[in-house]
């Protein structure tokens, strides 16, 4: 295969596929959206007796699912989101919009699993600094156990997100106390007692941040924790090597990537890409921006369109936003067209606003989310379409399958 080394899963319904998330999906107020039924069930599953319930504690097919914590280990950074006009006055003033906001990739997303309801520990690294604990305290308030170490010499880091006008985005990275994730900073049990582990590539081509998650991974396999890792920059996966990040996440169950990220790592584009990686990981999700999100769950390839936005407002952490929302429903239970129903809802919901994680979330915005997936799961229960091939289980669970993963957009 092209571009890829991973060795494939041998599980006999092992199979991947990409999968795209809207950078849009449709706007909400507090209270509205696709689906927003107010009477339905805020949190994963439905209540007993109502179409689509599942038994507590039952996998997608009715196998066992574990239980614990979703633990993210990666970036807690400060995102600074500036608005950029049409046209920079170079050497000059320019007015425009600046937002600072709590933010890191593996940070925002474990926000949004808190969001979605989910019991979730964020274990990172920030600097002995007003900056580290004022973020870690602003992680905390969204429902987050943080479990950060303070680094004695690096400073917090730091990212400049600079928004175009039709909301799209480009980083400036800073590299600080983030880039120094170290075994020592994920107490033993963490991992172990996880319902599922969250990396991000960052922590894999950082090279002080590299022994802390391959020993996170290591463990994970170990204790039989289901691990999904977003490729995070196509920039940095093409500096290190395909091959190289290959040998790295060996075990991995699910990995999401844009198209151009899937395009690196698989050496082709588009779908071809999502087959390819997923004869080695078993789901692959490939976010498409406008056009959705596409790819397999142990090889049925599954494809959704993005929700309808008047307006993107900016698309810093929309794929974030889109893995929380992937991942809580394939830990639900749902079919991996629901769960990136799920996810596109919240991404739609963060682009429509600046910032990763922005303000004004609402229970009846969570019930709203909850109530769009559950009801696509009910219409490809409806149509006769495979409905048990979701939630995250490692290798070896019920129905012989590998585990199941999600997919997000960036």
């Amino acid at each position: 295969m092209s571009g890829v080394g991973w060795k494939p899963d041998r599980s006999p319904e092992s199979g991947a596929g990409p999968e795209g998330a809207a950078a849009a999906g449709t706007a909400t107020g507090a209270g509205t959206g696709p689906g927003g039924d107010r009477a339905r069930p805020a949190g994963p599953q439905r209540e007993a007796g109502q179409p689509g319930a599942r038994v507590a504690g039952a996998g997608p097919a009715g196998g066992p699912r574990r239980h614990g914590p979703v633990v993210v280990a990666g970036d807690l950074v400060l995102d600074l989101v500036v608005r950029v006009p049409e046209t920079l006055h170079r050497g000059s003033d320019t007015w425009g919009a600046l937002h600072p906001r709590q933010g890191g990739s593996a940070a925002n997303t474990a926000a949004w699993l808190a969001r979605l309801g989910l019991e979730v520990v964020f274990a990172g690294r920030v600097g002995r600094d007003p900056l580290g604990r004022a973020l870690a305290s602003s992680l905390a308030a969204e429902g987050v156990v943080v479990r950060v170490v303070e680094d004695p010499q690096l400073p917090t880091g730091v990212i400049l997100a600079l928004v175009e006008p039709d909301g799209e985005r480009s980083m400036v990275i800073g590299p600080g106390a983030n880039h120094r994730l170290d075994p020592a900073d994920l107490p033993e049990g963490l991992i172990e007692e996880a319902g599922f582990l969250y990396l991000t590539a960052y922590s894999f081509v950082w090279p002080q941040a590299r022994e802390g998650a391959g020993a996170a991974l290591a463990r994970a396999r170990r204790a039989g924790v289901p691990v999904a890792v977003d490729a995070s920059s196509a920039a940095l996966l093409a500096r290190e090597g395909p091959a190289e990040l290959a040998g790295r996440w060996q075990g991995v169950h699910c990995l999401f990537a844009n198209e151009e990220e899937a395009r690196v790592l698989a050496g082709v584009a588009g779908p071809e890409a999502a087959a390819r990686l997923g004869r080695f990981v078993p789901v692959v999700g490939v976010k498409a921006g406008a056009r959705g999100a596409y790819g397999r769950a142990w090889g049925r390839p599954w494809q959704v369109d993005a929700l309808p936005l008047a307006q993107v407002v900016d698309t810093t952490g929309c794929g974030d936003a889109w893995n929380a929302g992937m991942l809580a429903g394939l830990q639900a239970g749902l079919p991996a067209e629901a769960a990136a129903r799920l996810g596109g809802f919240v991404a739609a919901w963060v682009a429509a606003r600046p910032g990763a994680v922005p303000p004004g979330w609402t229970e009846a915005d969570r019930r709203a989310a909850w109530a769009y997936a559950w009801d696509a799961a009910q219409g490809l229960a409806g149509r006769g379409s495979p409905a048990g091939d979701g939630g995250l289980r490692p290798a070896g669970d019920a129905g012989g399958k590998g585990a199941g993963g999600s997919q997000g957009s960036r």
